[in-house]
């Protein structure tokens, strides 16, 4: 399990099979910024990019930072679920 924000966004736009150029082109974020965003670095973010980008990806704030990512054990690591936060799955 992650509570990770920067790879609940990553999950969230590799499920709606965007590239970060896509996701750039439909919230008007640069791509250098999503990538931060996506690594954790959210606290140098500007709020109005976050929401654009959570906007983009038709989800709320609160969404990215109360989901947690889980490995899918079916599908042998090559997908997730994304749940409800602070359980322990």
């Amino acid at each position: 399990m992650n509570n990770n924000p920067g790879l609940t966004l990553k999950r969230l736009r590799e499920d709606k099979h965007l590239t970060m150029r896509d996701l750039m082109a439909l919230c008007g974020v640069d791509s250098s910024t999503i990538s931060r965003m996506e690594n954790g670095h959210l606290e140098n973010t500007e709020l109005r990019h976050v929401r654009s980008v959570c906007q983009a990806l038709e989800i709320d704030i609160e969404t990215l930072f109360t989901k947690s990512i889980h490995t899918c054990p079916t599908c042998n690591g090559k997908g997730w679920i994304i749940g409800e936060g602070g359980g322990d799955g």
